[in-house]
């Protein structure tokens, strides 16, 4: 006799089916609107957590295991924006996807010492010197998960790089100080918008600019942290 469970199951197979033989990957997403952040990382519990590494995770895994019929391990997800209990939030194919010691990002940059330190400035500035190092000069980098002593790092290729002045962040996002903060990976996104782009991350940074790599996205939209 079939259950439910076991019907879903044959739907799921089904819809992996028709994306492997052809379907566009972009029309073969299965959308869970109830499923939230925080169940797929109970440390993700509000939208003002949104680049913190436990939303980091759960973007990741909602991008990995819950909109596709198939579980695709080198897809990464990123916040653009954050209000109400929702955090705006991309899916970004990646052209690489695996594990990196935090001994060899801090050979990349200094500051880079331990892993719950994944999402700061200098960890953010060693996975792409990681990626850019190891595929070249257009390719972007962040880590999504954490363990002890490893990083799971996503190398993607950008469709748009560019050195952006701190005062035209400001101009779109006025609290843009710190390149790893919610309020600059924001004015990142609003930025490559601009030019057509559904999103963007800051990699690089110095007194007077950010180096903005924009991406194209799997999805993008609005998820919520916990059920209201």
């Amino acid at each position: 006799m079939m259950t439910g469970h076991h019907f879903l199951q044959l739907i799921l197979c089904s819809l992996a089916l028709s994306c492997l033989i052809g379907t566009s990957r972009a029309k073969c997403w299965i959308s869970l609107p109830d499923k939230t952040l925080s169940e797929l990382h109970r440390g993700c519990n509000t939208d003002k957590k949104s680049r913190h590494p436990d939303c980091v995770s759960a973007m990741h895994r909602f991008c990995n295991k819950i909109h596709y019929p198939i579980y695709i391990p080198t897809t990464l997800g990123v916040s653009r924006e954050h209000l109400n209990g929702r955090i705006g939030m991309s899916c970004v194919k990646t052209h690489w996807g695996g594990h990196v010691s935090i001994h060899k990002l801090k050979l990349l940059d200094g500051g880079c010492k331990r892993t719950y330190l994944s999402q700061g400035r200098s960890c953010i500035k060693a996975t792409h010197r990681f990626c850019k190092k190891r595929f070249g000069p257009q390719f972007a980098g962040i880590s999504q998960e954490v363990s002890p002593k490893l990083l799971q790092v996503h190398c993607f290729k950008a469709t748009l790089k560019y050195r952006v002045k701190r005062s035209e962040l400001r101009r779109l996002v006025p609290s843009c100080r710190f390149m790893d903060s919610s309020t600059c990976f924001s004015a990142a996104s609003r930025w490559c918008e601009k030019y057509g782009f559904p999103g963007g991350i800051p990699q690089e940074s110095n007194h007077y600019s950010m180096e903005i790599y924009c991406y194209k996205a799997e999805f993008f939209g609005d998820v919520f942290t916990a059920k209201k």
